[in-house]
């Protein structure tokens, strides 16, 4: 059986001096060198001050910003790769493991979004390399 292998193409991760109330953003990069794909699970939920984002819809998201500080009346259009409900989509956030769920991966308690267990919010990742 052929097994992924997925590796970080950033050597470090260092956000350096963030201002409380402000946002800095890193990139990073996943790689899967096999041919059958990767699933990542990425827990944020005891990091309420981090969010995972594809590049484009962060491009996206700072161009809107752009156009709403210049008044600019648009619609962008045509951003691919952004995170969805498709179950194909590279980065997904749903309430919790589908293992962990009655009726296994495909089965219920899947929910698109961040869900609150006990009063923390339940934010989990699904990441397709």
């Amino acid at each position: 059986a052929i097994a992924p292998a997925v590796r970080l193409l950033e050597e470090h991760l260092e956000f350096g001096p963030v201002i409380v109330g402000s946002s800095a953003h890193m990139p990073v990069s996943l790689s899967n060198d096999s041919p059958v794909p990767a699933v990542i699970w990425c827990d944020l939920s005891a990091f309420p001050g981090f969010e995972l984002k594809l590049r484009a819809q962060q491009e996206a998201e700072a161009m809107r910003a752009e156009m709403d500080a210049a008044e600019v009346s648009t619609t962008v259009t045509g951003v691919t790769g952004m995170q969805d409900d498709d179950e194909d989509a590279p980065l997904q956030l749903i309430a919790k493991r589908p293992d962990s769920a009655a009726g296994g991966e495909n089965g219920g308690g899947e929910a698109d979004g961040a869900s609150s267990v006990g009063g923390v919010d339940q934010r989990l990742y699904r990441i397709t390399v």
